[in-house]
């Protein structure tokens, strides 16, 4: 979400710092990034220099996710009707998948 945020520069400090909220998730998204602009207003003989835009991108943390089958192998009797195959992702989500018996 996009915003406004005021910063004061302390009497006879040359540097100000400006905190920007990073809310952590657990969407597999890829990276995400923001530009912020400096303006300057209401205030008489200061303007913004040429370094006036910044990029930030925020590094997603959850990386790939990884499922894969829980055994090897898997042996059914014939008489079994349906196989039931386990997947495991690496502790982000288990999944069952039905094979159907064969005809």
């Amino acid at each position: 979400t996009g915003g406004s945020f005021e910063v004061e520069f302390p009497a006879g400090s040359t540097t100000a710092s400006l905190t920007v909220p990073i809310l952590e998730d657990i969407l597999l998204e890829g990276n995400e990034w923001f530009g912020g602009l400096l303006t300057v207003s209401d205030v008489d003989g200061v303007m913004a220099g040429p370094d006036n835009m910044a990029n930030v991108t925020i590094t997603d943390n959850e990386g790939d996710i990884i499922v894969e089958f829980e055994n090897s192998a898997y042996s059914f009797n014939e008489d079994v009707g349906d196989g039931i195959l386990t997947l495991v992702g690496d502790g982000i989500l288990t999944l069952v998948a039905s094979a159907p018996a064969p005809a």
